[in-house]
C-alpha cells in the first residue's frame, strides 16, 4: 500500500502550473472597449474594418474567453463583405477575395479547435460561404459535416439541415431535399419564418418534376408568352407586383439572367395578380418607367396559387420538357440551377433505380 501511495505521489506534477491571475481591472476595461468597438463597426456594416478589429482583439487579448469568438466574428464580417460586393447575385472579384478571407478564418477554427463549441458555427458558415460563391456541392459537404461532427449542437444542426435542403433543391434533387425538410419539421420546426418556408416547399414537392401547371392570362403586356409558345425553352415565371418593396432588389438579377442566357433558350415571364390596383394601365406604366421589356401576364391570382407563390417576389423554373423543376424566392436562385436546366439536366431517378 505504501508503494502504491509513493508511486501515485511520484506521478503528480512536482511543480504544478500556477493558476493564471485574473485580469486586472484596467485590462478588463481595455478588452471590453476593444470588443465593443469591433462590434460597433460590424453593426455599421463597415465589414473590413470590423474584421480587422476582431482580428486585432484576438492578437491583443489571446487569453480572453472571447478570443476564438473574435476569430469567428472576423470570418462573419468578411462573409458579409463578400455578400455586399456581389452584383445581381454574381460573385465579383472583390466578393471572391472577401469570401476567401472568410473561409480561411473559419477553416482555422474547425481545424485547430475542432472540439470547441464555436466550431459548429464555423463549420456551418463554411457551408454558407460556398453557397454564396455558387459552389453547391462544397456547400452540401460542409452542411453535412455539421450534422456528422456536431450532432449535439441542436442549434446549428437545425440550421445546417434546412440549408442542406436548400442546396439540394438548387442541385435539382427534390427527393433528397424533401427527406431533409421532413426531418427538420419533425426535429425542429422553428423559427417561424423558416417553418413557413419549409412548409411551402413540402407542399410544392409533389408538383416538381411533373408537367408545369397551365396558366391563363386575363391580360398580356409586352407580348404573350404561353407555355405552348415557350416550348423547348427554360421558362422563369417571375411573380412580382408594382407595390412590392423587395421586388426591385430581385428584378435586375432576373433581367440579367435573360440577358446572359436568352440566346441559349432562357425565357423570363412576369406574373402579376390583378388585385391591389394591378390594372393593365398601372402595370404597363410600371414596366415602361422601369424599362422592363419581358412579357408580363395579369391574372386573378390563380397562377400564383397553382405554383405555390404565397408572397412576392417568387420565381418558378420550368425546364425544356415543360416540367416544373424549382420554385423559391429569387434571392435563393443560382446560376448553376439555370445552367443545369439549359443543359438538359434530367429528373432525379426514383428511389432504388439503377444509375
Amino acid at each position: 500500500m505504501k508503494f502504491l501511495l509513493l508511486t501515485a505521489l511520484a506521478l503528480l506534477p512536482q511543480n504544478p502550473a500556477p493558476t493564471p491571475p485574473a485580469p486586472a481591472p484596467a485590462q478588463q476595461g481595455a478588452e471590453s472597449a476593444a470588443w465593443d468597438a469591433a462590434a460597433a463597426l460590424q453593426t455599421r456594416a463597415d465589414y473590413p474594418a470590423a474584421a480587422a478589429a476582431f482580428e486585432r482583439f484576438r492578437s491583443d487579448f489571446p487569453n480572453s474567453p472571447r478570443a476564438l469568438e473574435a476569430q469567428v466574428r472576423s470570418g462573419i464580417c468578411w462573409f458579409s463583405d463578400g455578400n455586399a460586393k456581389r452584383v445581381n447575385h454574381a460573385v465579383t472579384d472583390g466578393a471572391r477575395a472577401s469570401f476567401e478571407l472568410s473561409l480561411a478564418r473559419f477553416e482555422s477554427v474547425t481545424k485547430e479547435h475542432a472540439q470547441h463549441p464555436l466550431s459548429s458555427r464555423a463549420q456551418y458558415m463554411k457551408g454558407s460561404v460556398h453557397l454564396f460563391q455558387g459552389d453547391l456541392e462544397a456547400a452540401r459537404r460542409e452542411y453535412s459535416a455539421v450534422l456528422e461532427k456536431f450532432s449535439a449542437d441542436r442549434n446549428y444542426v437545425g440550421k445546417a439541415l434546412e440549408r442542406r435542403a436548400v442546396v439540394e433543391r438548387h442541385l435539382l434533387r427534390p427527393r433528397e431535399a424533401l427527406v431533409d425538410m421532413q426531418r427538420w419539421m419533425k426535429e425542429f420546426g422553428s423559427p417561424e419564418d423558416t417553418l413557413k418556408a419549409v412548409q411551402m416547399q413540402i407542399a410544392l414537392a409533389p408538383k416538381l418534376e411533373r408537367p408545369a401547371p397551365a396558366y391563363r392570362a386575363l391580360h398580356w403586356l409586352n407580348g404573350p408568352a404561353t407555355l405552348e409558345s415557350c416550348a423547348g425553352q427554360v421558362v422563369a415565371l417571375y411573380f412580382f407586383a408594382t407595390w412590392c418593396s423587395n421586388c426591385p432588389k430581385e428584378t435586375p438579377y432576373l433581367v440579367d439572367l435573360q440577358r446572359r442566357y436568352g440566346s441559349r433558350g432562357f425565357k423570363l415571364v412576369g406574373v402579376m395578380n390583378n388585385a391591389r390596383g394591378q390594372t393593365p394601365e398601372v402595370v404597363g406604366k410600371y414596366l415602361a418607367d422601369n424599362q422592363l421589356g419581358f412579357s408580363v401576364m395579369i391574372d386573378a391570382g390563380e397562377t400564383a396559387r397553382t405554383y405555390g407563390s404565397t408572397n412576392v417576389p417568387y420565381v418558378a423554373l420550368i425546364d425544356m420538357e415543360g416540367r416544373l423543376r424549382f420554385a423559391d424566392h429569387p434571392s435563393l436562385l443560382t446560376d448553376w440551377t439555370v445552367e443545369a436546366l439549359l443543359d438538359g439536366h434530367p429528373v432525379q431517378p426514383p428511389p432504388g433505380a439503377q444509375k
